[in-house]
């Protein structure tokens, strides 16, 4: 006979090493002063960031009740990593911040709204350099619509919860 066990123990161990992939850089500063381990360092933290917003993402999709009570540190940290050198995390920062803004917009509209628009307007109207493949714009623009659906007020008939003023 088979017994329920509980996911909760695999989605905090998922959700801390979602959280050290965060912080990644911050420890491999610290800690290294040889500049080829600075480089590796570099590369390593930079794709442990993009693993922790893609895992990220995952969690949002299919454990959305886990990552309630945790949202704030999670939306700190996406936030973050707005200004990020690399591209890629960049565009899956733009992708993230809808989603984010979908499990709590009270809450989201309140303390992220701002500093979120700011940042996809940002995408949205500047373009890329020469040497970058990726091109932030179209899914700057996407997420901005996903971002004013996410903030909709389900009791006022499609009213918009706050006003979102385009410059």
């Amino acid at each position: 006979e088979r017994k329920p066990r509980s996911t909760t123990g695999l989605l905090c161990q998922v959700y801390t090493g979602m959280m050290d992939g965060f912080d990644a850089p911050k420890r491999s500063k610290r800690s290294s002063n040889n500049n080829n381990t600075n480089i590796i360092g570099n590369l390593r933290s930079e794709a442990g960031q993009h693993a922790s917003l893609l895992v990220l993402r995952e969690m949002l999709d299919h454990c959305r009740n886990f990552i309630l009570p945790r949202l704030e540190n999670c939306c700190d940290e996406v936030l973050e990593l707005s200004g990020h050198q690399k591209a890629l995390i960049r565009l899956e920062t733009i992708r993230l911040i809808p989603r984010l803004a979908q499990c709590a917009p009270g809450g989201f509209s309140r303390r992220y709204l701002r500093r979120s628009l700011d940042f996809l307007m940002e995408s949205a109207i500047k373009p890329p350099p020469q040497k970058v493949g990726v091109d932030l714009r179209p899914a700057a623009f996407f997420a901005i619509g996903q971002l004013a659906l996410a903030m909709r007020d389900p009791e006022g008939d499609g009213i918009i919860r706050t006003t979102i003023q385009i410059r």
